[in-house]
C-alpha cells in the first residue's frame, strides 16, 4: 500500500509522462479531420426518369451552393448515401386528402480512431468522422409534382441528411417541415448554411 507521499508523487509522475506524450489530463489530444462527401445512389426504386430526375436536382443543388456538395453515383456500391423511392410513403384520408409524409432525411455519420491510447511523441491521435445521408421520396409526389416542388422536398430531405431540423416558424423556410406551404422558399438563407456546414471539415 503506498502512502500518502509515494501515492502523490506517482500522480506527478504520471501526469509528467502524459504531458511528453502530449495528452491531457482527460485523454489524448486528437485531430479530427471531417470527411464530407456525399456520394448518393437510387437505392431501391430506380427508373431511367427517376435517374434522370435525382442528376438534376444534385446539379441545381450543386448550383445554388456555388460548389460540388453532392454526386451522383450510378452504382449503389459507389455510393456512401442512399436515395430511396417508395410507392405509398403518403396514404390518402377518408376524403382523399394526402397525409403522412412525401419525404424523409437522415444524417449518418461514423467515427474511426487511431492511436486511442498510446501516441507516439509528436503525434496525435486521429479521429476521422466520415458523414453521409439517407433521404426517401414518395414516388408518387415524385412523379406528378413541378421541377420548383420537387426541388423544395430534395432540398429539404438533403437538409435533414446535412443535420438542420425543422424550422416550425417560418414558412418561407426550406426546413419548414409542410414543403407545401408558402409559394416560394428562402433558398438564400439555406444555402448560406449548406456553405458554412461544408466549409466546417
Amino acid at each position: 500500500m503506498l502512502d500518502l507521499a509515494q501515492s502523490r508523487l506517482c500522480r506527478l509522475f504520471c501526469l509528467f509522462i502524459l504531458s511528453a506524450l502530449g495528452t491531457t489530463g482527460c485523454g489524448n489530444s486528437y485531430k479530427v479531420s471531417k470527411l464530407k462527401q456525399y456520394r448518393l445512389a437510387i437505392a431501391a426504386g430506380s427508373t431511367p426518369e427517376f435517374v434522370t430526375g435525382f442528376q438534376t436536382l444534385i446539379k441545381d443543388y450543386n448550383g445554388f451552393a456555388g460548389s460540388t456538395v453532392l454526386t451522383f453515383e450510378s452504382s449503389p456500391a459507389d455510393a456512401n448515401s442512399s436515395i430511396i423511392i417508395t410507392k405509398g410513403l403518403v396514404t390518402s384520408n377518408a376524403e382523399g386528402l394526402g397525409t403522412g409524409k412525401v419525404g424523409l432525411g437522415q444524417w449518418l455519420s461514423e467515427t474511426n480512431v487511431e492511436n486511442p491510447v498510446t501516441v507516439i511523441p509528436g503525434q496525435s491521435a486521429k479521429e476521422t468522422i466520415r458523414y453521409s445521408m439517407r433521404v426517401e421520396f414518395d414516388y408518387d409526389y415524385m412523379t406528378t409534382k413541378t421541377h420548383y416542388e420537387l426541388q423544395k422536398l430534395f432540398f429539404h430531405e438533403v437538409g435533414h441528411g446535412l443535420e438542420l431540423n425543422h424550422n416550425l416558424t417560418d414558412v418561407h423556410d426550406v426546413m419548414y417541415p409542410d414543403v407545401g406551404v408558402g409559394e416560394t422558399k428562402d433558398f438564400d438563407a439555406y444555402f448560406t448554411y449548406v456553405r458554412n456546414y461544408m466549409a466546417d471539415q
